[in-house]
């Protein structure tokens, strides 16, 4: 027989197993009874609240619609409304109307779609709302309800044609999504479809999803998409070609400049192709375009930034292509042309709207434009700097000698010597070599290095003023 025997050590780790269980409810215990209770308010708030969260989803959503739409302003106004709701105890039917009224650049945009100023469609027991919290179909989550929407046949007659071509049930499904904190979730999903008009125009679309989010007081926005690929042929000889674009940005509306949307968006394609008579008119590859606006003290500031990889028109390729800019415009300026956005009244009004603009300091800053052709690279920086604020309140001519007096500019640029010649433009073929002897411009074995300046109606080339008189015998090759 063998015996185990325990030390003191065992003794002590009992007595204290002893004293917590005392002391303490077992912990498992506890968390079952959290949970337990949890589920059960769950469950009822499932059962016996969606009516209730129904109601304020109901109210919430036509809003925050409403709030998208003005985004668009000026040249577009959507507006969303609901009649006819049918609650149930889970959900909700109710009938929509669209209404889009164009503005008179809208107009203009709308002329080939054959839509006069206003259109509006109205769609009957189009919409169901499914009420809260917990949510499921189109787009899953929390909160007041989430509302969903087919257009189709059954909702828009007129596409009946469109719909049996393309083969598709729906031409696109929209779900909105209200959280609780008054916000709302769109999402878009149109599908892949083909279709052709008697042989002459084939259209294939590969699908578009995109989501936007608009916060509780519509001032802030954020949305994101893929356009998968969209293809245009036009009688099998000339179309368009669009592969994988993709956008993402936020934006946020700015009282000081009438609640214009201010914010950044970055935009990238795969591949952008034209052709026109069976033969390749342009074409550009991995894409990339940033954009930004912002406030900076008494400025709106802009930014843009555009790369290619690759960018081809009709036989003429250019690689590596970068373009970066940045400028600057007064708040209170940007605020007066927003207020005249809608469009102005007559010729006059346009007049004195561009000489209120003309009588504010711009500036420009191209920080980068640089490309490369046949391994031949061009390389070119550039300031502006317009001090219209220097005409007080003096009538503003717009002439070029009035506009460039206050006007001061600096050049940076560096080509390469047989991109010159590549260019195929004989006065600068001329030109630049002339300068280069006159010690104008900087010259190495294979590169021409310009620096330039325009101040006080001064011109100068590497320091030294140059008149534009020797610049134009130069380009004659004499």
């Amino acid at each position: 027989m063998t015996f185990k025997t325990y030390g003191a050590g065992c003794c002590a780790a009992d007595a204290l197993h002893s004293t917590v269980v005392r002391r303490f409810p077992p912990v498992a215990g506890m968390v079952r009874r959290i949970a337990l209770v949890a589920g059960i308010i769950v469950l009822l708030a499932c059962i016996v609240l969606p009516p209730v969260f129904g109601a304020r989803a109901r109210s919430l959503l036509e809003p925050r619609l409403n709030a998208l739409g003005e985004s668009f302003r000026p040249d577009v106004m959507l507006a969303v409304w609901f009649d006819n709701w049918e609650t149930g105890w889970f959900s909700s039917t109710a009938t929509v109307t669209v209404e889009a009224t164009f503005g008179e650049q809208g107009r203009a945009a709308a002329v080939p779609l054959d839509l006069a100023g206003s259109y509006r469609v109205t769609m009957p027991r189009a919409i169901t709302l499914r009420h809260g919290p917990v949510l499921v179909g189109n787009l899953w989550g929390v909160g007041w309800g989430s509302a969903e929407l087919a257009i189709d046949a059954t909702t828009v007659p007129d596409l009946d044609k469109f719909l049996a071509q393309s083969g598709v049930e729906a031409i696109a499904r929209l779900a909105a999504l209200v959280s609780f904190l008054g916000g709302a979730t769109i999402a878009i999903e149109v599908p892949p479809f083909r279709t052709a008009d008697d042989g002459a125009t084939e259209i294939r679309f590969a699908g578009l999803d995109a989501t936007v989010n608009v916060s509780p007081d519509g001032t802030r926005g954020r949305s994101s998409g893929t356009l998968h690929r969209l293809g245009v042929t036009d009688t099998g000889v000339s179309g368009l070609e669009i592969a994988r674009l993709e956008w993402a940005g936020d934006a946020q509306r700015e009282v000081a400049i009438g609640d214009s949307w201010l914010g950044n968006a970055v935009v990238t394609v795969e591949r952008v192709s034209v052709s026109s008579g069976g033969a390749s008119v342009f074409e550009m590859d991995s894409a990339r375009f940033d954009a930004a606006t912002s406030i900076d003290d008494d400025n709106l500031v802009g930014t843009n930034r555009h790369t290619a990889i690759r960018l081809r028109f009709g036989n003429v390729q250019l690689d590596s292509v970068a373009l970066d800019i940045a400028a600057t415009y007064p708040v209170r300026a940007a605020a007066r042309l927003a207020e005249s956005a809608d469009g102005f009244a007559d010729a006059s009004s346009a007049s004195e709207a561009m000489a209120d603009a003309l009588r504010e300091r711009i500036t420009l800053r191209i920080e980068e434009l640089s490309l490369r052709y046949a391994d031949m690279p061009f390389k070119a920086m550039l300031d502006v700097d317009y001090r219209g604020d220097q005409h007080g309140d003096a009538p503003v001519a717009t002439d070029f000698a009035t506009l460039a007096r206050v006007t001061s500019a600096e050049l940076d640029a560096s080509m390469h010597k047989d991109l010159v010649r590549a260019a195929g433009v004989s006065a600068l073929t001329r030109l630049l070599p002339g300068m280069a002897r006159l010690g104008l411009v900087g010259e190495s074995a294979n590169e021409y290095q310009i620096h330039a300046t325009y101040r006080d109606g001064e011109l100068l080339f590497d320091g030294k003023p140059v008149d534009l008189g020797l610049l134009v015998a130069l380009m004659a090759g004499t």
